[in-house]
């Protein structure tokens, strides 16, 4: 009887914990949870309905090659979402600085140059959307708006002077230095690096751990020594950085930079960490892994639809759905809760 009265305490108490786990983190359950089905779902129908499977070799490339780009800026726009921002120049950004890159490569032969050039812009561009937000009274994404105008401004000067949606390598010697970019092995080792150390710097750094305390509550972590500007400006240097990685591997890919391959980078960033579950005012429970499993999830919809031959107009109202549900669910403002 007494081993008995002991065991029934425990389990309540292992029960109380599972629940106030789950509630803690429901919407990484759910966001990892959606991942399965879309996974299963994703692999049984397309087969049924078109004979083809996703993992077969053809697919499995295209959406690797999909994927690519997606996670890469999904992974540096986590370091900016942690402090409840937004950047929506994503897009003209990472194609501005492509076209800029493949530009000095024709004129120099420098892999180098090129890409040193275009993140000392990134980082300019960093140091002017974290001091807008940092000081001047405006919401944040007004900063990136107006990078957005400009870049767009930019993107059509370059298309009018180019005659095209693109600029291409001319090259050819030069461009045969981008074949590693085929072998979606190296693809892959490269996203994992990336991967672990951006985990690295968001959960173990200052930088990281100060992005998210702001992003809880910006007066208690200023108050607590967070040094606002300087943690903003590091948030949107490593986002700068990531860009131009992301626009380095289009340009492996096609050997030139396609302009128009960016447009809605920064509606499909927004989206795929919201499905991740990545809090739209973000805090301390903003997880990188989060980012990863939102743009597998965004894309295996997309990718899997598509093969069991739905049109792409109702792929992209159900991904508008999903967004308007997701976004109604997790919104939620700094005044109604404490640091998070």
């Amino acid at each position: 009887m007494e081993k008995s009265e002991e065991i029934k305490p425990k389990s309540k108490f292992n029960r109380k914990l599972i629940k106030d786990f789950i509630l803690l983190h429901k919407f990484e359950l759910a966001a990892y949870l959606g991942f399965v089905i879309c996974l299963i779902v994703f692999s049984i129908l397309p087969p049924i309905i078109n004979g083809v499977s996703i993992w077969d070799k053809v697919p499995l490339r295209n959406f690797v090659k999909k994927i690519t780009p997606l996670l890469i800026v999904g992974i540096g726009a986590t370091f900016i979402y942690s402090m409840g921002s937004i950047d929506i120049s994503v897009g003209y950004q990472t194609a501005v600085y492509g076209a800029i890159f493949v530009v000095i490569l024709n004129a120099t032969g420098s892999i180098f140059l090129a890409f040193g050039t275009i993140i000392v812009i990134g980082i300019l561009c960093a140091m002017f959307n974290a001091t807008i937000g940092a000081y001047v009274k405006l919401p944040a994404v007004m900063s990136s708006v107006i990078l957005m105008q400009l870049f767009s401004g930019i993107s059509t000067l370059i298309q009018d002077k180019f005659g095209g949606t693109s600029v291409d390598i001319t090259n050819s010697d030069i461009a045969a230095r981008f074949a590693w970019a085929e072998n979606q092995i190296y693809v892959i080792i490269v996203i994992v690096v990336l991967c672990i150390a951006a985990t690295y710097v968001l959960n173990y750094t200052k930088i990281g751990k100060r992005a998210r305390a702001i992003g809880a509550n910006k007066l208690a972590a200023n108050e607590a020594g967070a040094k606002l500007l300087i943690t903003r400006m590091s948030c949107y240097a490593v986002f700068s950085v990531f860009l131009c990685i992301c626009a380095f591997f289009l340009i492996g890919r096609s050997k030139s930079m396609p302009l128009a391959a960016t447009e809605n980078f920064q509606m499909d960033i927004m989206i795929m960490l919201l499905m991740g579950g990545v809090p739209l005012k973000g805090g301390m429970r903003v997880r990188l892994s989060g980012s990863i499993v939102g743009c597998l999830t965004y894309n295996l919809i997309s990718t899997g639809m598509s093969y069991c031959s739905v049109p792409p107009s109702f792929i992209l109202i159900t991904q508008a759905i999903i967004f308007l549900v997701i976004v109604s669910m997790t919104c939620r403002t700094n005044e109604e809760y404490l640091p998070r």
